[in-house]
């Protein structure tokens, strides 16, 4: 008699198992309304009588070492390019070449993967401690954003000889 009424106990709960089981089991796909991607956002400048102005370059490629096959950016006329520092180092170096010139762009950083959300997943975050560049075309750097926070803000400003 007790294996009766547990039975039927049972066979009458089967249907809010399962509306519970279904309930559960079901995920909501959000959207990702987070930034991923941390590219270093840069514009080039010259000094005209102590006066900061922005310039056109014509002609400029930029390649990492030890990727000279695989060009990050080439381009006929800009005024600012955007490159991602490596994941997997904590140091990157980047060739800038502009006509026949050619200059090292050496970035020493921290980096962090850190969870952003279920939706976004993992991401690098990056803290430049360092930045050293030769001085061909190049006359100095100017690092305004070392954690690289903002996807739309200019972070590294190249001044040109």
């Amino acid at each position: 008699m007790i294996a009766k009424t547990i039975k039927l106990d049972s066979v009458r709960l089967l249907p809010v198992y399962v509306v519970l089981l279904f309930i559960t089991s079901c995920t909501f796909e959000r959207p990702c309304d987070e930034q991923v991607e941390f590219p270093v956002n840069t514009g080039f400048y010259f000094m005209d009588d102590s006066e900061m102005r922005d310039t056109v370059l014509e002609g400029i490629s930029l390649f990492g070492i030890g990727r000279e096959d695989s060009l990050l950016y080439d381009s006929d006329t800009t005024a600012g390019i955007s490159f991602r520092l490596s994941p997997f180092t904590d140091s990157s170096s980047m060739i800038l070449s502009y006509g026949t010139l050619y200059d090292t762009l050496d970035f020493y950083y921290e980096r962090e993967l850190r969870m952003l959300s279920p939706e976004c997943g993992f991401a690098f975050l990056f803290d430049i401690k360092e930045l050293q560049s030769t001085g061909n075309f190049i006359d100095s750097v100017s690092l305004l954003d070392n954690k690289l926070q903002s996807i739309d803000a200019e972070h590294l400003q190249i001044f040109i000889n």
